[in-house]
């Protein structure tokens, strides 16, 4: 569901507007459409923002009941929505290749989720929790899942990034959706709405004042500073949802991605576990010992992994041994989850920037930087003297 989203209608929408306005206009929209979300951010936040400054700063300089620091403290919010969201746009979340393999190269194989062969996309081997990302053409390390609002993957360098722009602008919603309540607030209290008498338009007569009637006015008297209202406390409550999944994940060392895998995983052991309850019963099979965890391989890629979910992994190859009646055991265990304190310590400080996988980059570029520099040198060179006999020519 989500590549047919994010990938197949864009494709199918693209193709029928170059049958009608050509090859200029599609490329001119497919520019825009591939950073559709962040524009998008960005006229919500910036017109959000305009708002508040426009309409409601003046209401906070004639309101008793709101303080005229809180328009420093908007400044400063403001300053901080922006600033974390370049953060997590502008941080490169790591690019797994031959040369970055040793940094990176820090989580073992449960050979379960993930297990050690050659990536057959780029080339290099896969290392664990990693994932090649096709929307950035990237191998990205410990990979979460592709955010279109910062454009880009969210891996394992940048992560702690995501999760604070997450955290500042809940903040930022709460915040202002406490401010400008209050001020909604002064509003009633000063003009007492609550007793006074409202007229239909349509019949000139006088009608019951109750709670509707007086947030039907403010929205009129004050459209815009009303639906920011809204919007601030409907994505508020909605990025706290959001953040919540994420530390969840965190507090299991689980990533997005990891996530949908799981699933798959319980789905697996669930329908095993019946399968052999059920040939138990009928004497089909006898009892045996649990299957090792190699029997049955769960490390198909998720083809999309974005904020609204992934897509089911391909289907593995019809395999005797894989579709024999096997005794499952228990479920198996994540052997990343180290600890809710370790989890976080992750994530703050990832192990790539750690001592020793720095340490261990280092070692390897001391063994192989000459030669990848000569390599280079050599391909550089060689496509010199192409080119310059391609002149003669």
């Amino acid at each position: 569901m989500a590549e047919w989203f994010t990938i197949t209608l864009p494709a199918l929408l693209l193709e029928k507007v170059h049958d009608v306005l050509g090859d200029r206009v599609v490329r001119a929209l497919e520019t825009a459409a591939d950073r559709f979300l962040q524009i998008m951010y960005l006229m919500i936040v910036l017109g959000s923002w305009s708002v508040v400054f426009s309409y409601g700063y003046p209401l906070m300089t004639s309101s008793p009941h709101v303080s005229i620091y809180h328009q420093y403290a908007g400044y400063l919010v403001f300053f901080m929505c922006m600033a974390s969201w370049k953060l997590a746009t502008f941080t490169d979340p790591g690019t797994i290749t031959e040369r970055t393999l040793a940094k990176f190269d820090s989580y073992p194989y449960d050979n379960l989720l993930f297990v050690d062969k050659i990536c057959p996309t780029v080339g290099i081997r896969k290392l664990a929790r990693s994932k090649y990302d096709r929307a950035t053409n990237r191998h990205i390390p410990r990979f979460d899942h592709y955010c279109g609002w910062i454009h880009q993957p969210v891996g394992e360098e940048n992560y702690r990034f995501f999760l604070l722009f997450l955290i500042v602008h809940i903040c930022m919603c709460a915040y202002g959706t406490l401010v400008v309540g209050q001020l909604f607030r002064g509003l009633i209290v000063d003009k007492q709405l609550l007793t006074a008498t409202f007229v239909d338009r349509r019949t000139g007569r006088p009608v019951p004042t109750n709670w509707f009637i007086v947030i039907q006015y403010l929205m009129h008297r004050h459209l815009y500073l009303s639906g920011v209202f809204a919007l601030m406390a409907v994505m508020g409550f909605v990025l706290f949802l959001f953040l919540s999944f994420h530390l969840h994940l965190v507090c299991r060392n689980m990533t997005t991605n990891e996530y949908y895998k799981w699933k798959h995983v319980r789905d697996w052991h669930k329908n095993a576990t019946k399968a052999y309850q059920k040939a138990l019963k009928e004497g089909k099979v006898k009892p045996q010992g649990v299957a090792s965890s190699s029997t049955v391989d769960h490390s198909e890629e998720l083809t999309n992994v974005t904020c609204i979910g992934a897509d089911a992994p391909s289907a593995p190859t019809p395999n005797k041994q894989k579709d024999a009646i096997l005794n499952p055991g228990p479920l198996p265990a994540n052997i990343y989850n180290v600890g809710i304190v370790e989890n976080f310590r992750e994530v703050i400080y990832p192990r790539s920037l750690r001592k020793d996988a720095l340490q261990r980059w280092a070692e390897w570029w001391e063994k192989n930087g000459h030669n990848d520099s000569a390599s280079s040198n050599n391909k550089s060179k060689t496509a010199g003297g192409i080119e310059k006999s391609t002149k003669q020519h």
